[in-house]
């Protein structure tokens, strides 16, 4: 009999929620965790000043309140404590020595626009409109399986439900970048700068073609409906998702490095550990980590067929994005002569030939010197 039913490989977010649904079926599930801590990129400590928690990577977690798996765990979750708090002043974008502040309050959003620009503020207006006509026909389609008859009939029901030009815009956002469904609405490099920000959080930079939709969508819902964060920091959603693991007989082994996944007659079966134990699983092995890392690394090459590993081989990750998320009630000097206050989340643009983030780190520096942050 093999040791565990399912052994998972990273507590990040998604091994965590993983191990939880198949626990919640009766698995005897294993997640083995290289760090000291659960959550990957969802947790939180203090980074700042006593007594204030900090996000340390994901802070917006608007799409996760609206997602089917907090939806399905959403009792656990309460007995664990887990509760969101909304902003209604989600987020800035600065572009050069100005910055734009984005509310759930349209007004003053529009005002802020203004202020810059007239026209920009005209065309906020109207994409905050096209938003609110089709946003509730797009939600779903972000949690439905593709492809699969679910995602036909909801396309079906989209197409059918919005206007004939609403639809012709969303047929054509598919294959725009967010620069070019950006410049439908807005004319100054400022405003433009608001979606293009956005797109990055999928890994779309702002000339990527497909970058529209998930920039749009994400962009507009924290401006109507304000954003989404953890009471108490992004950590207790893993710390919670860990314990449910508990409550139903998995374990979660921190500090606990594997090495290599054993494969046997074309079947993942065990994991070898760091410190020389092979744990078996009678079910299935998942691999929370990166590609790299599982397809010619965990995995030995030579088990897999080439022309997948010339396809892994082959993956890459797109640069990222430098966010300064502002705790409330701080006043923020962002290095470039604009004060930030209040906003939950700060984009600042890096120019296209700077390869990385250095220049700003001076900047950064003194944005956290500042105050209690929210990062």
């Amino acid at each position: 009999m093999a040791d565990f039913d399912a052994i998972i490989i990273g507590a990040g977010h998604n091994g965590l929620a993983c191990a939880a649904f198949l626990s919640r079926e009766g698995w005897r599930v294993l997640v083995i965790e290289q760090a000291s801590e659960v959550g990957g990129g969802v947790r939180s400590d203090v980074q700042t000043l006593p007594g204030f928690c900090n996000d340390r990577y994901a802070t917006n977690f608007s799409l996760f309140a609206n997602s089917p798996a907090y939806t399905e765990l959403r009792s656990e979750f309460d007995a664990h404590g887990v509760k969101f708090l909304r902003s209604d002043h989600p987020y800035a974008s600065i572009h050069g020595a100005e910055a734009i502040r984005v509310f759930a309050d349209g007004d003053r959003t529009e005002q802020s626009l203004a202020r810059l620009n007239r026209s920009d503020a005209s065309g906020w207006r109207e994409l905050t409109a096209f938003y609110r006509r089709v946003g509730p026909s797009l939600g779903p389609l972000f949690s439905t399986e593709l492809p699969s008859v679910a995602a036909v009939r909801r396309s079906a029901a989209l197409v059918a439900g919005n206007r004939i030009g609403d639809t012709v815009k969303l047929a054509r956002m598919l294959a725009q970048s967010s620069t070019e469904f950006a410049r439908q609405f807005l004319s100054s490099p400022d405003a433009i700068s608001i979606l293009q920000a956005w797109g990055y959080h999928l890994d779309f930079p702002p000339e990527k073609a497909g970058g529209a939709m998930f920039a749009f969508v994400s962009a507009m819902s924290a401006a109507v409906h304000g954003m989404r964060l953890v009471e108490g920091g992004a950590g207790c959603i893993s710390r919670a998702l860990a314990a449910m693991i508990g409550e139903n007989g998995g374990e979660v082994r921190t500090g606990c490095s594997v090495q290599e996944v054993v494969i046997s007659r074309g079947r993942a079966v065990a994991v070898k550990t760091a410190a020389g134990d092979e744990i078996s699983a009678g079910r299935a092995i998942v691999a929370n980590v990166t590609t790299a890392r599982i397809f010619g690394g965990l995995v030995e090459a030579s088990k897999l067929p080439d022309r997948f590993v010339k396809r892994a081989s082959a993956f890459q990750v797109w640069p990222g994005n430098v966010y300064h998320p502002s705790g409330a009630g701080t006043l923020t000097d962002m290095g470039c002569g604009v004060a930030i206050s209040r906003i939950f989340l700060t984009s600042t643009s890096i120019p296209r030939r700077t390869t990385s983030a250095i220049p700003m780190l001076p900047a950064f520096r003194d944005c956290f010197r500042n105050g209690p942050c929210l990062s």
